[in-house]
């Protein structure tokens, strides 16, 4: 009876390995992006049709022209660049902090923010939309500590592989004048299939900064025995990255500082020659206000490269704005809801994002 329960058990743990086998081969054969069927890549997410543009990639939020672009009657006098906390993802059109310093300041302060981009991405869609700003504007671009991985990657899922976003995107690289352009390597949605691919999107991962020493696994991966990618794959996929990785500026990322340097820098540019006024506003985030508030008001303002952002900013002139210990404090002792479930900022947030900017830039200068 002992032998017979041995081996059935011999058998059932056989019989999972093979399934395991069976589960990793076809993972390899078809990995990465074997996870969602590509048929969703333009599916509905938050009553907007996600799209593709040849020049910047994926643009979701900006088919929802009434998301934060409602018309204000009075001058435009501020634009704002960025991502989903610019465009104010999780939130209303009036709950905005753009929306709300319209009506403070009986302007228009456009809303540009595009779900998913890094300030690179922003940065492209305000060269294009820069001649048609007023003169003696202000030019937010709004950052967070998450775009250092994203001005380094061109392939949303080598960062964020539980995201389910097939996105690729341009990306800058340092030259010796500052920064030269990588086009999308994507440039249309028939070469979408590329995506599907190992063979075809090797190439487009070679490319990634987020595709690093310890990402590059994913080739060898590809080999007997199968279940170690069957097993990883699945742990990594509800970790939230495909090998746990976590870009960080511990140690310091050269190439990431590089860029962003750059990038700013190109911004200032791009501001003087059409007389504007650039702005970076540096967003708080939920971990960085939990850690701060956590230590009791003992810890920094901002994050290892929310400091960088600022460094940089000063250095090219440019007005940078991030909360305050004062500012942080405050929050800390909010009772309010400052953060939504996928972490963008509350209602609540927005307002005291919009009365940051507004003392700021309104009434400092």
């Amino acid at each position: 009876m002992k032998k017979t329960s041995l081996l059935n058990l011999g058998l059932f743990i056989f019989s999972l390995w093979i399934s395991a086998e069976i589960a990793g081969y076809f993972l390899t054969v078809r990995f990465p992006d074997n996870f969602h069927s590509k048929k969703h890549y333009l599916r509905p997410v938050n009553r907007s049709s996600k799209a593709y543009h040849q020049k910047y990639g994926f643009m979701g939020s900006e088919v929802d022209k009434s998301k934060g672009r409602h018309i204000f009657k009075g001058p435009i006098k501020m634009a704002a660049f960025g991502d989903s906390f610019t465009y104010g993802d999780e939130v209303e059109a009036h709950e905005t902090w753009t929306y709300l310093l319209s009506e403070r300041t009986s302007s228009w302060v456009q809303n540009f923010g595009v779900n998913s981009w890094g300030f690179d991405q922003a940065l492209l869609y305000y060269e294009e939309k820069a001649s048609d700003l007023p003169s003696h504007s202000f030019i937010v671009l709004g950052i967070i500590s998450d775009h250092l991985k994203r001005i380094l990657n061109n392939y949303r899922r080598a960062c964020s592989f539980s995201s389910g976003m097939f996105m690729t995107k341009p990306r800058f690289l340092p030259h010796e004048d500052g920064v030269k352009l990588i086009p999308n390597p994507i440039r249309s949605r028939e070469d979408l299939d590329q995506l599907s691919h190992w063979k075809s999107l090797a190439p487009i991962l070679n490319q990634d900064g987020c595709y690093n020493e310890r990402t590059r696994k994913w080739g060898s991966l590809n080999q007997f025995p199968y279940a170690k990618t069957f097993f990883r794959a699945v742990f990594h996929l509800l970790n939230g990255t495909p090998l746990g990785n976590n870009l960080t500026l511990e140690p310091e990322n050269e190439v990431g500082l590089k860029v962003t340097m750059g990038i700013l820098n190109r911004f200032r540019k791009v501001t003087e020659s059409h007389r504007q006024i650039p702005v970076v506003l540096y967003y708080p985030e939920e971990h960085t206000l939990r850690s701060y508030c956590r230590k009791k008001s003992r810890g920094s303002e901002l994050d290892p490269y929310g400091l960088k952002i600022r460094e940089f900013s000063k250095s090219l002139n440019i007005q940078f704005i991030g909360p305050s210990r004062e500012w942080l404090q405050h929050l800390c002792s909010s009772k309010d809801n400052l953060f939504e479930k996928r972490y963008h900022p509350s209602p609540k947030l927005h307002s005291f994002i919009a009365e940051l900017v507004y003392e700021k830039v309104f009434e400092e200068n």
